[in-house]
This record gives structure tokens, C-alpha cells and sequence, in this order.
């Protein structure tokens, strides 16, 4: 509840400015979280403990993580864990479940829940949604890199 407060209140700007105030914010709620997380004022934590964030990971505007979920009449409760070196897009949504591995690029729209990005892939805007609909655009930056 006092995350949720937070929310609604102008002091998440002030916490969310500072590396130190942000850090010692999300610790103390029980995030794994990195020192220097970049991160902008509008994401979303929800289930605190169990998030796990590596370093060098950015997290854009509009971004949720949330470690739970309701299927049916239940509700499912997973760890949520980004790698290192990750960069996220936008208006993304990382649910219950979730394993994004070391150096990803997710872009805007890309929604997860219970799945797994292996290391390195490079993900366009609205590529994934419960699964990747098109494998073939699922593409590393290794490969990335060399058709360029």
C-alpha cells in the first residue's frame, strides 16, 4: 500500500530523481535492484521482492513489472528477472514469470508473462506479445550488427 501511495503522491518525483533516494527506496520495499539503475519517473514496480534487476539495465517511461497475475480464479505469483546491460522500451508490461537475459533490447508495446528472452536478442515495437508471433524478426545484435 505505501508504494501505491506513493503514486499518487509528488514524492515518487522526488525519490525517483536521485540515484541514492531511488535506490534505497527500492531496497528497502525488497527489490534486487542495481545502484545505478536508469530508470524515468513513470515505471511501475508491483511485488517488490520478487524483482531482480541486473546492472546497466535502463527501464523507459511507462514501464510495469509486476511479479503477479490472475488466471481464472488464482492468482500466480513468479519471480520477475532482467540481466544486465537490458535496455526497455516504453509502455512495456514484464509479468509474473519473466527471465530476460543479459544484453536485450526490448522496444515499445512488448508484453511478457511467464517467458523466457535469451541473451542478446534484439525485440522491434509490438513484437512480442505472449510468445513471439514472428520468430524470424527475433534477431540478436550480433546479427543485428552485421547487417548493418
Amino acid at each position: 500500500q505505501l508504494a501505491r501511495s506513493l503514486d499518487l503522491s509528488l514524492i515518487k518525483n522526488v525519490i525517483f530523481s536521485f540515484n541514492l533516494t531511488r535506490y534505497l527506496f527500492l531496497k528497502a520495499m525488497g527489490a534486487k535492484v542495481p545502484y545505478k539503475l536508469v530508470c524515468s519517473l513513470g515505471i511501475s514496480f508491483v511485488d517488490y521482492p520478487l524483482i531482480e534487476i541486473g546492472s546497466n539495465t535502463n527501464l523507459n517511461e511507462s514501464v510495469m513489472i509486476s511479479a503477479h497475475t490472475s488466471v481464472g480464479n488464482k492468482v500466480l505469483l513468479k519471480k520477475v528477472t532482467i540481466g544486465s546491460n537490458v535496455y526497455v522500451g516504453f509502455s512495456c508490461t514484464i509479468g509474473a514469470g519473466t527471465k530476460i537475459e543479459n544484453n536485450c533490447w526490448i522496444g515499445p508495446y512488448n508484453r511478457f508473462l511467464m517467458e523466457r528472452l535469451p541473451q542478446g536478442n534484439v525485440l522491434e515495437a509490438f513484437e512480442w506479445e505472449r510468445g513471439n508471433p514472428d520468430k524470424k524478426h527475433n534477431k540478436t545484435l550480433k546479427e543485428k550488427k552485421e547487417n548493418t
